[in-house]
């Protein structure tokens, strides 16, 4: 049976509705454990332990929207726009900003979606445009969940977003256009120095970031909601930005194999597990067999080298 890659999402139950439940189903419908991490029973003195502990668990880490805006006291600014709805309680953000830090740390895949988008862009030191207006035709605040697709945004050739959309074998190495849905108001304005813009609306705002070399490539930032993608799409923008979460998925599995060998390393048991020594000769155990057996059953582990 495939492995299903345990994901930890940072939530607040006062910002959920039933837009959020209906993404943690999506979710799981892609073969994801979702494994939900309330930010209220993390404070400050016992923060960094429970994060330690929830990070043995994950697989992956999901920043997900929610209905409120980022307080730009985080990113050291003012409120400019009397328009913000700002979260009433510090607590999420601050989860937040620590546990994508443990995980960068780890190497772990990252996906941040909408807001959590911006939650990516804020920690690694930049800032929002606080408030974006309607520009000419593009709308970016339109509720998705009616499956409706609000814009364009145009794919960056070279970048790992486009490898996900297009296969990294495709030979066609332009920049492409695909249809997105979008309810933000908030955008990433000024990246980081470690980000990358993936994706561009025609309005020249920034939909999507990723971590560049010698960083995180498994970092994501989107501004739209694959999760919200409903079957009354066409077949087509289904399938394209489903390949969004099936990469994250993908990309949490290998995680997941790959700390697991470290593991075992780190506490001498592959050595143990592989050889033995007899008469001054190294002689395969029947553990190792066993072990190798597995290993070249399983596609993923198969395609991992060991160095």
């Amino acid at each position: 049976m495939p492995y299903r890659p345990t994901i930890g999402i940072p939530f607040h139950p006062a910002y959920t509705n039933a837009a959020f439940f209906q993404s943690i189903g999506r979710l799981q419908e892609c073969q994801f454990n979702t494994l939900l991490l309330d930010c209220r029973y993390y404070d400050d003195e016992h923060l960094a332990s429970l994060i330690k502990e929830n990070m043995t668990i994950m697989d992956g880490l999901l920043l997900p929207g929610n209905p409120y805006d980022i307080d730009p006291k985080f990113y050291n600014e003012k409120i400019i726009s009397h328009d913000l709805k700002i979260a009433p309680d510090d607590r999420l953000f601050n989860y937040q900003k620590a546990i994508f830090i443990a995980a960068e740390k780890l190497g772990m895949p990252i996906l941040g979606i909408c807001a959590g988008s911006n939650v990516i862009n804020i920690v690694l030191g930049r800032k929002l445009e606080q408030y974006l207006p309607v520009n000419g035709n593009v709308n970016h605040d339109i509720d998705p969940r009616k499956g409706q697709l609000a814009h364009e945004v145009m794919i960056k050739k070279g970048t790992h977003l486009h490898d996900i959309l297009q296969g990294k074998n495709n030979e066609d190495s332009r920049d492409f256009p695909m249809k997105v849905n979008s309810w933000h108001h908030a955008v990433n304005s000024n990246l980081a120095n470690c980000l990358i813009s993936s994706a561009l609306a025609t309005d020249d705002v920034i939909e999507a970031v990723e971590e560049k070399y010698p960083g995180n490539l498994n970092c994501f930032g989107i501004q739209f909601h694959p999760e919200y993608l409903q079957k009354e799409m066409t077949p087509t923008e289904f399938h394209q930005q489903n390949r969004i979460l099936h990469a994250f998925k993908t990309s949490s599995t290998q995680f997941h194999f790959s700390r697991q060998v470290k593991q075992d390393i780190k506490r001498n048991k592959v050595n143990n597990l592989f050889f033995q020594k007899s008469s001054n000769q190294i002689k395969p155990t029947h553990q190792s067999l066993l072990k190798i057996k597995e290993m070249e059953n399983d596609p993923i582990a198969k395609s991992m080298t060991l160095k």
